[in-house]
């Protein structure tokens, strides 16, 4: 498995995670990162036995982060944007799915702004999202690959996440970007982003906590069912 392509559009160049993009038009990105994924999968029609799973990143909008912060830090962590350019910046991945790329990783910032099915996102990191995992990715999508978490998004965060300073920034050694659901237990964090569509959890080694989600009977059986191996 590849975490690539990166079919963030890059439209602030003061963030740096640009230059692991290709760009900020969403039709170049897309056919780019379509050739990536035929490239690496060996096929336009799905991994092949001889290619590599590629996990197109990061859903969606990541590249709208404010000011270039970007969402690993505190400053990052909410993507105010609106519908209409949430659905540009999802073309970009049009390719992706084209090529039936075998895993999708979403961000890790809060997409605020947008409406799905008449109601106002949540505002918390898009692996929480079920109007984007469930609702965009897979039931208008289509989408039937894995979903994979970006690192570290069911962690906690040192004191400093809630209150940076100058002195004192948010950076990556605090640890975890649980945005959103910080106040709540990391168990219940595994949950919810099941709940939400997440099928494997990047970084984390310990299944404790997802079956004691699990055993509470905070996670829907229809998240905790798995595809049976073909």
């Amino acid at each position: 498995m590849v975490l690539g392509p990166q079919a963030d559009l890059f439209v602030d160049p003061r963030w740096a995670r640009g230059n692991g993009t290709f760009g900020a038009d969403p039709a170049r990105v897309s056919a780019l990162a379509q050739a990536f994924v035929e490239g690496v999968q060996h096929g336009a029609d799905g991994v092949q036995a001889d290619g590599v799973a590629a996990v197109v990143k990061h859903w969606a909008g990541y590249g709208a982060t404010p000011h270039g912060f970007d969402a690993t830090t505190y400053y990052g962590r909410e993507i105010p944007i609106s519908n209409a350019e949430l659905v540009r910046h999802m073309k970009a991945f049009d390719g992706s799915f084209a090529a039936q790329v075998a895993a999708v990783m979403p961000t890790y910032a809060a997409i605020t702004g947008p409406h799905y099915q008449g109601k106002p996102f949540e505002p918390v990191g898009a692996a929480y999202n079920q109007a984007l995992l469930a609702g965009m990715l897979r039931h208008d999508r289509k989408f039937d690959g894995l979903i994979i978490s970006d690192w570290l998004i069911a962690e906690d965060c040192a004191a400093i996440c809630m209150s940076p300073t100058k002195e004192h920034p948010h950076t990556l050694d605090t640890l975890g970007m649980p945005w959103g659901v910080q106040s709540i237990g990391k168990d219940k964090r595994f949950a919810k982003a099941m709940n939400a569509g997440v099928d494997q959890f990047g970084g984390a080694d310990d299944p404790a906590l997802l079956l004691a989600a699990l055993s509470k009977g905070l996670i829907s059986k229809r998240a905790s069912m798995m595809p049976s191996p073909a």
